[in-house]
């Protein structure tokens, strides 16, 4: 059975682009290196937006592109208790797993713990540069509402 993973980013800039990892970096690649990040679930995304934003300007406009992941379709997953120190500030650990699997090129797919929502949340990074990425089932992005009990945030 299919699945379906969200992506939310700043309206501005297209959803399924991978430049903004390869600018900054995050949790799982390295500055210089393209990925897509999603989460497995619409308020996952969302909080992931809260969390990075370190200011809650819901002023700006969002949008969130829905992706739908086929069934038969190959991902790598990394499991917590497998890679201590993954959820640590520096970042070391977890851009070293995920630039070993950009590096490797198995599989378009890296299923990884969300720091946010742990132990029950996931993400998806994407590699946007391997060949099953194509395969990815990408809807228009629909424009994000935020609620605005959350501005205090």
């Amino acid at each position: 059975m299919s699945f379906s993973i969200y992506r939310v980013v700043r309206a501005i800039y297209p959803p399924f682009d991978g430049s903004g990892a390869a600018r900054f970096g995050a949790r799982w690649t390295s500055p210089g290196r393209e990925a897509i990040y999603a989460a497995q679930n619409y308020a996952g995304a969302l909080l992931e937006i809260l969390a990075h934003a370190r200011r809650a300007n819901l002023q700006t406009a969002y949008h969130c592109m829905v992706i739908h992941v086929p069934e038969d379709l190959a991902i790598t997953t990394v499991h917590a208790d497998h890679v201590p120190g993954w959820d640590a500030g520096d970042y070391l650990v977890s851009r070293a797993v995920g630039d070993a699997w950009l590096d490797a090129g198995a599989t378009a797919l890296l299923d990884v713990p969300s720091v946010l929502g742990r132990p029950y949340e996931r993400n998806v990074v994407i590699n946007p540069h391997h060949p099953d990425a194509h395969r990815l089932v990408r809807e228009e992005p629909h424009p994000v509402e935020w609620d605005t009990r959350l501005s205090h945030l």
